[in-house]
């Protein structure tokens, strides 16, 4: 299984921005991450808060990202030869996991980031209140897997898994 190790300040600052709490819109930001051959751990080496500007579309359970940005953080990626990890967040205090537009969406983002990254491992993950949970893709997977934790310095801080199962019930081609 894999893990992300983050610098505790970078987590913190990440999850501040993501659980604003007077905004009632999903926030996001991006992990720019190296990853050891046999994708145990995924060190983060650099991050991106997404502002309002990057956003085509952004409510409390909708965010697409603009053209511009997408392909900002895919050259921004390659020329750190680093894979991406997502991260947005859900408004309110309900447990985490990710929503059908999530998974819609992700069916077209991880293919067209994975092609563009040259097979790049892909992470996505979803905050919601004091709670995440998270989805891997390898290389070619057709579907995600769990991610084991986040390691926050010396905090390990574990995933919801209410997504992982749900997604391999997704009739689902493009994988």
């Amino acid at each position: 299984m894999t893990a992300i190790s983050i610098d505790p300040n970078i987590w913190s600052i990440v999850s501040r921005h993501l659980l604003q709490t007077r905004s009632e819109k999903e926030q996001a930001a991006f992990l720019f991450g190296q990853y050891e051959a046999d994708l145990s751990t995924i060190q983060v080496i650099d991050h991106q808060l997404m502002t309002d500007r990057d956003f085509a579309s952004q409510s409390g359970d909708y965010l697409e990202l603009q053209d511009t940005t997408r392909a900002h953080l895919i050259k921004r990626a390659h020329m750190q030869r680093a894979c991406l990890i997502e991260v947005h967040s859900h408004p309110g205090s309900h447990r985490a996991a990710f929503s059908t537009f999530d998974f819609l969406g992700l069916q077209e983002t991880v293919p067209h980031m994975q092609w563009r990254l040259r097979g790049q491992p892909y992470v996505a993950i979803v905050v919601a209140g004091n709670t995440f949970d998270a989805l891997v893709w390898t290389v070619a997977a057709r579907h995600p897997t769990a991610l084991h934790a986040i390691n926050a310095g010396e905090r390990a801080l574990s995933p919801t898994n209410l997504s992982v199962e749900r997604w391999k019930g997704i009739k689902n081609d493009s994988f």
